[in-house]
């Protein structure tokens, strides 16, 4: 849109710190899996954050891409519920998540939505992990730093 400014793809400012749903990853990372916490995880999806996919007036390009990237999302948020992951594929989503908490906020106009659907999509594959190790958040720290070094590099 002609009066629209120009938006960055790459992560701006600090690394976000880590949200409530990571550090729950965290720490039932060694927990055995319980009918308590079956019904607990299910109590957690009934009253969790409804997503709006509203597909009303685009009035800005912000709009369309955060329909875009809820839709995405939520296709990821399936298709994790239907796969079985070992450590290092949970371990992979773990950091492409963090990765894009850092990035989404500045692209889309309802991060609190993006950002619940991306928990969603972890929890999902904590759950469907057979060797659920989570990375410690100061390694992932350093490799998104690292990826968005090489993406500032390549773009300049």
């Amino acid at each position: 849109f002609p009066n629209e400014e120009m938006r960055t793809l790459l992560p701006q400012g600090p690394f976000p710190a880590l949200s409530p749903v990571m550090q729950l990853v965290q720490m039932r990372s060694g927990e055995a899996a319980t009918s308590s916490t079956a019904i607990q995880k299910d109590l957690q999806r009934m009253f969790a954050r409804k997503i709006s996919f509203d597909s009303g007036m685009f009035n800005n390009v912000g709009a369309m891409v955060t329909l875009v990237v809820k839709l995405t999302l939520k296709t990821l948020v399936e298709e994790v519920r239907l796969c079985t992951f070992g450590q290092a594929g949970f371990q992979q989503l773990q950091l492409d998540i963090s990765m894009m908490r850092w990035v989404l906020p500045a692209c889309v106009t309802d991060d609190e939505s993006v950002m619940a659907l991306l928990d969603e999509a972890l929890i999902s594959c904590q759950e469907r992990c057979l060797d659920c190790v989570p990375l410690e958040q100061a390694l992932i720290e350093s490799l998104c730093e690292k990826e968005r070094q090489q993406l500032l590099l390549s773009l300049g």
